[in-house]
């Protein structure tokens, strides 16, 4: 805090009033006479002494009010600090505490978490034992029924590979055969059709050499009506004997196509023989490869009898 004496500047000032004050009085006591000089001169000495006092007094009450009111708003503010930091400490200690608080309740609740873990675990222990005996057990069952299917599989295999390579040997001979056969009818076919343009181009000359002769024999005039006939009945029977000609290669071309259209009929059935064949096979591999997927299954469950 300040002291309470006055200020060096408050002094000088005072001094100096004090001398211009007395200069004053001095002047003014000149004209007047001695008596009254020296009662104005106690008057004034008393009158100084009391304005020295009062300026004394005030001098001295302004720094004590000043530091007063400059200690004041200190004094508060750090009472407001002071409140301020217990609150903080005390809402500090609350919040602490109930931390503590939770943390105590989460411990409790780990360790009957815990308890209950052990008991599980235990029990499951149990389980898992009684369950590995179980599973020995059905493996050693699984394998048999394993070894029993694959001694089945087997049997069927061989069973069913013995009849289907015989049907199959049986189909393809056949099939050979009636390859050979449509060769030759279509060999024979061809010849036919040769034959047939041959003969047709013979016709045609024919026809065309009649038709010449015809005209040739109608211009003349000294045919005879027995010439004619006799040229009529030879044209006949060169034409009936091409009709029947053409008859015969007509039946041996349909004798030839209903022979091409059944083997292409028994082509048609060995074919879907072969197809039914193919199906069996595919649906007995796929039997197969199920069983031995299963197989795998237990076998991999009875390498592991732990896992549940």
């Amino acid at each position: 805090m300040d002291s309470l004496r006055p200020d060096r500047d408050d002094l000088d000032l005072y001094n100096s009033r004090k001398n211009k004050n007395k200069s004053a009085k001095a002047s003014a006591g000149k004209r007047d006479d001695i008596g009254n000089k020296k009662q104005q001169v106690g008057k004034a000495g008393s009158g100084s002494s009391s304005t020295v006092n009062a300026v004394r007094s005030s001098e001295v009450r302004a720094p004590v009010a000043a530091s007063q009111s400059s200690a004041s708003p200190l004094v508060v503010s750090l009472l407001l600090l002071m409140l301020l930091a217990l609150g903080g400490l005390s809402y500090l200690y609350w919040q602490q505490s109930q931390t503590v608080v939770g943390l105590e309740e989460r411990l409790s609740s780990a360790d009957e978490f815990i308890g209950q873990s052990k008991l599980l675990l235990a029990r499951l222990e149990g389980e898992v034992s009684e369950t590995g005996a179980e599973l020995m057990q059905t493996g050693t069952s699984a394998e048999k029924k394993m070894a029993f299917l694959e001694s089945e599989v087997r049997k069927l295999w061989g069973v069913s590979y013995d009849r289907n390579r015989k049907t199959i040997q049986g189909h393809e001979k056949k099939i050979e055969a009636l390859t050979k056969k449509l060769a030759e009818s279509q060999k024979s076919l061809a010849t036919h059709e040769v034959s047939l343009s041959a003969l047709k181009a013979d016709s045609d000359k024919g026809m065309s050499v009649l038709d010449g002769r015809i005209a040739s024999l109608s211009g003349e005039l000294s045919i005879t009506r027995a010439e004619r006939e006799e040229f009529l009945t030879q044209f006949n029977e060169k034409l009936s004997t091409f009709d029947s000609s053409t008859q015969e290669f007509e039946k041996r071309i349909a004798a030839l196509q209903a022979r091409m259209s059944d083997s292409a009929k028994v082509q048609l059935e060995n074919q879907e023989s072969l197809l039914s064949i193919d199906e069996s096979r595919r649906q007995l591999i796929k039997r197969v490869i199920d069983l031995e997927a299963s197989l795998g299954k237990l076998s991999s469950s009875s390498a592991n009898p732990g896992v549940r």
